[in-house]
């Protein structure tokens, strides 16, 4: 690009996407120029405050599909919407590699600071905050202080996990994202039972599942990075379960198939919505005795499925609980990863 200023979106052409507004349009998407969610949790709140006391910045971590295509390591698939007018941000500690939909000022932005320049028009507080806070235009040092606080957490979980099995792992969705899949699983219960949703399974008839649901299959990839990073070496997804618990006994005690070898619980949603963290434990039995683990929203925690005993207990009446299961196994595993 040339000149001063900049007046339409390189990236675009200038015309919004308008297959994203179709009434049979996308289930999952997150558009910035939207954000906050009222759905994104309380207890997730903190890590979106941005002093905004200095000047967004272009940033290595976030790329424009329109003008560098998608990322590396970045498959995604309906229902996961993306565009042109996508920015795609690289969490600057594990790697995880999420959309954030713009809006024409937005592009604007992004490419302006791309090019040393500053926007076409001075962003509004609200716009400022929305395209620093996941990163897109993050202000000066956000990223070294996202990188730290996840070697801290990572260091962390790594020696709990070397020393029984076991790693609560904080916030490894984020708080943006959460808010997101938190509305789109009550929409996919809503409407279960024509999208491989369905009440019941061999284990419980008090949960919806879902087996390799695509939204959460695709944030299952994106997490390789961090579950390699805990365990210790690479490691490679197997499959992935989504469940909705609503009602009835919890789900009993049990070990995982041998496809489960490390698996990472994400709590997603609970209501009525913890302040810091759930009520309702994920049970574990390791050797050295029984655990309940109170999760906040958006943590998970790394076990090894397929050693420990794991479970839930009965549930209370007008709760319900979503919890996503991520299974991994070790990159030289040659049976069936279904």
């Amino acid at each position: 690009m040339s000149g001063t200023t900049v007046t339409e979106p390189a990236s675009a052409a200038g015309a919004w996407p308008s297959d994203y507004w179709q009434v049979d349009g996308p289930p999952y998407a997150l558009a910035l120029f939207e954000a906050p969610d009222h759905l994104v949790p309380t207890s997730a709140r903190d890590r979106l405050r941005t002093a905004l006391d200095g000047e967004p910045v272009a940033s290595a971590s976030c790329s424009l599909e329109g003008a560098d295509g998608l990322p590396a390591g970045v498959t995604p698939t309906a229902p996961v919407y993306h565009d042109a007018w996508t920015a795609w941000v690289r969490h600057s500690g594990h790697g995880a590699c999420l959309p954030y939909l713009l809006d024409r000022e937005g592009v604007l932005a992004v490419e302006s600071a791309a090019a040393g320049r500053p926007p076409p028009r001075p962003l509004s507080r609200l716009r400022r905050w929305q395209l620093a806070a996941p990163g897109v235009l993050p202000l000066p040092g956000q990223a070294d202080k996202e990188r730290a606080r996840w070697e801290q957490a990572a260091a962390r979980a790594s020696d709990e996990f070397e020393r029984r099995g076991i790693a609560p792992i904080p916030s490894v969705i984020e708080p943006l994202h959460l808010g997101r899949i938190r509305r789109y699983y009550r929409t996919l219960v809503r409407r279960s039972g024509s999208n491989g949703v369905h009440l019941g399974d061999k284990q419980t008839e008090g949960r919806y599942v879902a087996y390799n649901e695509p939204v959460a299959r695709f944030f299952q990839h994106q997490l390789v990075g961090a579950v390699s990073q805990v365990v210790g070496h690479p490691v490679k997804p197997s499959f992935c379960f989504s469940a909705c618990y609503v009602q009835g006994p919890g789900l009993p005690l049990h070990v995982d198939r041998l496809q489960c070898q490390f698996t990472l619980s994400v709590l997603v949603d609970m209501w009525p919505e913890p302040f810091t963290t759930s009520k309702w434990p994920l049970v574990l039995v390791p050797p050295s005795g029984r655990l309940e683990v109170h999760q906040a929203l958006g943590d998970g925690v790394l076990f090894t499925g397929r050693e420990i005993p794991h479970g839930r207990p009965a549930m209370r009446r007008k709760w319900f609980s979503t919890s996503l299961l991520f299974h991994y196994v070790d990159l030289d595993f040659d049976g069936p990863l279904g």
